[in-house]
């Protein structure tokens, strides 16, 4: 059966939910009618001029990429306006553009475990986590307002653990306050010492996320004075988060190991920074841009960072501290993600009963090419 754009993008948010995307990330619908029904799918890295060209052509109602139509939307809508023009030329084809960026990049079988996988890497394991990049927030909640609570939480961002989603403690309790007279508790009595139940309530989340999930918290909580703190959490393994971790066999000497990356990603323009014969056995990786990670790399006890656009100064500090660097650029460390995207859509459509078309574009050749080629 067909489905409905609406419909549709149920099901690739509940497979990518939007709560792991970073806070300043823009996924999900960018245009498009969610009462629409949508025949046929193109799936792509980016939602650039050329694949609006081939989704158009295809005949495709939606265009699934992983970079976003626009950071910020558009302040006017002229041709002249490369971000405006990309609108433009999708409401002209009907193309609806949905992107699953972050929220991809983190979740498990997303872009770094399909970095890996072409890499052929063993044993790839826990993300990188770098410190204090998760926190738990704890919440006194009345007993019949728990479930909305965190539910709230849930859908900014909080209680997800590999692969489970709504994680969360809760343990009952005695919370005690005195309200001014001119206050309206919504448990207890103005102007008196007050004994009421409470849940406490407890979740796990990112920490870009711990805004949101906090306004989330005290728009669905029905006290004046909510009560809840933040922590970091300290320690944490987790297979949800940017980048993996695993063991390349045998294991090279670093100028070959770039030139392996070269062959495997099918990109020219692959440069490393380390000593070359530096033996590599454990690789860490991160699809697009991962000089955030050098340091999470480190403590994990890699001896190379796959990733994309490293600065100069970067690539300095991971030197010092004896961790090499391949920087394989942004589209080619992305690039194997496209077929696990696509593979990640039609699994989750098709458990929903979907038999529509579903095609896979990429770019076919890198934005940088080598001098001379």
């Amino acid at each position: 059966m067909l489905l409905r754009l609406g419909e549709i993008i149920t099901v690739l948010e509940d497979a990518c939910p939007p709560g792991l995307a970073a806070e300043w990330d823009n996924v999900g619908l960018h245009v498009g009618d969610a009462g629409s029904e949508v025949k046929r799918i193109v799936v792509a890295l980016d939602p650039d001029a050329q694949a609006l060209e081939r989704a158009t052509g295809e005949g495709a109602d939606l265009l699934v990429t992983h970079h976003p139509l626009f950071r910020q939307p558009p302040r006017r809508f002229t041709p002249t306006d490369p971000d405006a023009a990309r609108v433009m030329a999708a409401v002209r084809g009907g193309l609806a553009v949905y992107s699953m960026h972050t929220n991809f990049d983190s979740i498990t079988g997303g872009v770094s475990d399909a970095l890996a996988e072409r890499l052929g890497l063993e044993a790839s394991r826990d993300a990188l986590v770098p410190e204090g990049a998760k926190k738990k927030i704890v919440v006194f909640v009345p007993p019949d307002s728990v479930d909305k609570v965190a539910g709230a939480m849930a859908s900014a961002g909080a209680g997800r653990i590999g692969d489970y989603s709504e994680c969360s403690f809760r343990v009952a309790g005695t919370g005690t306050f005195r309200a001014p007279a001119y206050a309206h508790p919504a448990q207890g009595k103005a102007g008196e010492f007050n004994e009421v139940q409470e849940v406490r309530l407890e979740m796990v989340l990112p920490s870009e996320r711990a805004d949101g999930v906090a306004r989330a918290l005290l728009s669905a909580h029905p006290y004046e004075e909510v009560a809840y703190d933040v922590y970091d959490v300290a320690g944490t393994r987790s297979e949800v988060g940017l980048g993996r971790i695993g063991r390349l066999k045998p294991p090279q000497a670093l100028s070959d190991f770039a030139v392996y990356c070269s062959d495997r990603l099918e990109t020219p323009t692959v440069k490393y920074a380390g000593p070359s014969d530096k033996r590599v056995s454990v690789v860490a990786v991160c699809g697009g841009s991962g000089g955030g990670l050098l340091e999470a790399a480190r403590r994990a006890g890699a001896d190379v960072l796959v990733t994309g656009d490293i600065r100069y100064h970067d690539a300095q500090k991971a030197l010092q501290v004896g961790l090499a660097v391949v920087d394989a650029g942004h589209d080619g460390t992305e690039a194997p993600s496209v077929q696990a995207l696509a593979a990640l859509i039609t699994g989750s459509l098709q458990a929903a009963g979907y038999d529509g078309d579903l095609a896979v574009y990429w770019r076919a050749d890198p934005i940088f090419k080598p001098a001379g080629g």
